[in-house]
């Protein structure tokens, strides 16, 4: 072969290589397929697989517990007047008590007036109880209720008051020592039964005004933002 052969065959093959690469370089390049994302559009349904990688980057999402709604329930009984008004039932019960035995002493044992000195204050004590009653941001009213709650209530006394009759009709025989013994032993008995009559008179017609008032009251709806005790605005 001649050195002009060669020498064409190899701008050829040069050639050749050149235009090979060329054309390589123009095919045209497919798109990679697009990543798959957390949620599919044309699907409409989320695609739940997700790369390790995203999966570890992911924070961890915090969670804020709401705070409980407070108790209204149990700042209302708070502000109940339950106490006061046993408190000034009983204090009026006994003031009622200390009135009747002087009354009493003062008519000589008249039955009629120590009886109504006793009703009457059973029926102030019903009144005090249903006036403090009112200050209640729940509940109004239950005057009825209370006063005849009261006149129940006296029958505590009853108990003291049996004694002191049975004491009372039992006289002392005997003479001497004997006699003393039994006469002290009638004064002891007469002032534990008065005692005892005085607490169950008290304590019947407190609870019995605050037991009574509780089942006449009513609701108020919407409680006001202050309620006063007014006599003049009880209802009946």
């Amino acid at each position: 072969m001649g050195k002009g052969a060669l020498l064409w065959f190899l701008v050829v093959v040069t050639g050749g290589c050149f235009w090979c690469r060329i054309a390589k370089a123009e095919e045209p390049v497919e798109p990679l397929p697009p990543a798959t994302s957390a949620s599919n559009p044309d699907s409409g349904e989320g695609d739940t697989r997700r790369a390790p990688q995203a999966r570890d980057r992911e924070s961890p999402r915090l969670r804020f517990n709401a705070p409980a709604p407070s108790s209204s329930a149990g700042r209302s009984s708070l502000a109940e007047p339950d106490t006061m008004q046993m408190v000034l039932g009983i204090v009026m019960g006994v003031g009622t008590s200390i009135v009747s035995i002087e009354t009493y002493a003062g008519t000589h044992g008249n039955v009629w007036y120590t009886g109504a000195a006793a009703l009457g204050g059973a029926l102030g004590t019903g009144a005090i109880v249903c006036a403090v009653g009112q200050l209640s941001p729940t509940r109004r009213g239950g005057c009825r209720g209370s006063l005849v709650g009261a006149l129940i209530g006296v029958v505590g006394a009853v108990p003291g008051l049996l004694l002191l009759y049975l004491i009372a009709k039992s006289p002392c025989s005997g003479a001497g020592e004997e006699q003393d013994g039994c006469l002290n032993g009638q004064v002891v008995g007469g002032i534990a039964s008065i005692s005892a009559a005085a607490a169950g008179f008290s304590l019947g017609t407190a609870y019995g005004a605050q037991t009574g008032w509780r089942l006449g009251a009513v609701s108020r709806g919407a409680a006001p933002t202050a309620a006063t005790a007014s006599l003049l605005s009880v209802h009946f």
